[in-house]
């Protein structure tokens, strides 16, 4: 704590363990759900970006936080540790990781 003040960070301390950071597991759940409304054809991802822009001041891939492809990583990990369905990596974060889809966002 004396070292993140010293610096001018402001520490945070969680009350137990937990995979990922703070942040990124915020911004999981808008991630996860665009990812899914583009991947099922509901929209396309130019629509759901433009959107998410519009209504909530971001894009999609929250440039500054977190990267698709870093969320694949994340998932990925979650996914192998809990078992879950909900963590299951998609396809979107799968391509990017593998270079077959642009570098930042859509």
């Amino acid at each position: 704590m004396e070292f993140c003040n010293a610096i001018g960070k402001a520490p945070v301390i969680l009350r137990k363990e937990i995979l990922g950071f703070i942040v990124n597991r915020i911004f999981r759940a808008p991630i996860r759900e665009s990812v899914t409304l583009y991947e099922d054809a509901y929209a396309s991802a130019e629509d759901v970006d433009l959107d998410v822009v519009k209504r909530l001041g971001c894009p999609i891939c929250a440039q500054d936080t977190t990267e698709i492809d870093v969320f694949y990583l994340a998932r990925t990990d979650e996914y192998n540790e809990t078992g879950l369905a909900s963590a299951k990596p998609n396809r979107i974060g799968k391509e990017m990781y593998a270079g077959q889809l642009g570098q930042e966002g859509w």
